[in-house]
C-alpha cells in the first residue's frame, strides 16, 4: 500500500514540480514576457530518459509484487508465451504511463509561463536590480 502510494506520488507530483522549476524569465518582448525552459536540450532528454526508467522500475516492481501469486502456475504450462504477454503488457502501461507524464509535464510548464505572465501584467513581479544585474522577482509596492 505505501509503495503505490509513493509511486503515484512520485509520477503525478513530479512533474508538477519539473513544470514549475523548468521555466526561466528571459525579458520583455512587445508587453510580454518572454520565457524559455532552464534546462537545455541534453537535459531534456537526461529528465525524459530518467523518467521513462523510473516509469519502466515502478512498473516492474509493482507487477512483479504479483507475480508468484498469479503467473507461477501458467508460466509451468505455458512458457514462453507468457513471458511475452507479461513483457508486452508492462512496456504499453509504461509508454501510457509516460505519455500522461510528459503531457503533464508540458502542460505544468504552459501553465506557469502563463501565470508568470499574467502576475508581470498585474504587476505583482517585475525586474530590478540586485548588484548591478538584473533580476526577476516580486515588486516592492511603495
Amino acid at each position: 500500500m505505501k509503495f503505490d502510494f509513493i509511486c503515484g506520488v512520485i509520477l503525478w507530483v513530479l512533474p508538477i514540480l519539473l513544470g514549475l522549476l523548468s521555466v526561466k524569465v528571459v525579458g520583455v518582448k512587445k508587453g510580454k514576457l518572454e520565457t524559455k525552459y532552464r534546462f537545455g536540450s541534453i537535459g531534456a532528454l537526461v529528465i525524459l530518459l530518467g523518467s521513462f526508467l523510473m516509469i519502466l522500475m515502478f512498473v516492474i516492481m509493482g507487477d512483479m509484487r504479483d507475480w508468484d501469486r498469479f503467473h507461477q502456475m501458467t508460466i509451468m504450462s505455458h512458457g514462453g508465451m507468457e513471458i511475452l504477454k507479461w513483457v508486452i503488457g508492462i512496456f504499453i502501461l509504461t509508454i501510457l504511463l509516460f505519455a500522461i507524464y510528459t503531457l503533464i509535464y508540458v502542460t505544468s510548464c504552459g501553465i506557469f509561463g502563463d501565470l508568470l505572465n499574467l502576475l508581470y501584467q498585474k504587476k505583482i513581479l517585475g525586474f530590478k536590480r540586485r548588484k548591478g544585474k538584473l533580476s526577476f522577482g516580486l515588486r516592492r509596492h511603495r
